[in-house]
């Protein structure tokens, strides 16, 4: 009788451990996926506060009383200003991101301008640190556009984020 007990817990012990087999790499990517998803949603979401605060700054008139219906590079704050404010809300996941870097990720459009309105457009780029989700979680619709504005690259296993924000200066 014994002996059929303990063939009997053997048995179960085998069982829990191919079931911790089948299990375990799930769990795991899944784990994986909640990270890189983390860690690009913090990045877009600092991306579009960065670029919606520079163009509240952009369009603001330098003094409120004078200059009305007037668009000239003194009415409006500096490309200077735009460029700190933009930086000035940077996520500490962006480190790739920087004074001498910025304008290879960000177009000031209308900045110290006579145009009417302002558009900042910025881009970045995220390594995951697992690309196997690149070509699972972001793909491209049936005319090859991508979806979102986020844009993958299979190859590389890179994220591009992109944000943008146009206002009508004051």
């Amino acid at each position: 009788m014994n002996r059929k007990n303990s063939e009997n817990q053997s048995r179960k012990k085998g069982q829990g451990l191919v079931e911790f087999a089948f299990v375990f790499p799930i769990f795991i990517l899944i784990l994986m996926a909640i990270f890189d998803f983390g860690r690009a949603f913090h990045i877009y979401s600092s991306l579009e506060n960065m670029v919606h605060s520079a163009a509240r700054v952009a369009v603001i008139r330098t003094d409120p009383y004078n200059y009305a219906g007037q668009y000239t590079s003194t009415t409006h704050s500096s490309l200077s200003a735009v460029q700190d404010t933009f930086m000035f809300y940077k996520s500490p996941l962006m480190t790739s991101l920087s004074t001498t870097t910025m304008n290879t990720y960000v177009q000031y459009n209308g900045v110290g301008t006579t145009d009417t309105a302002v558009s900042i457009v910025a881009s970045y780029p995220v390594d995951l640190w697992f690309p196997v989700f690149n070509a699972l979680l972001f793909q491209k619709d049936a005319t090859g556009v991508h979806k979102s504005s986020v844009v993958a690259s299979q190859t590389t296993g890179t994220l591009v984020i992109y944000a943008v924000a146009t206002e009508d200066k004051e």
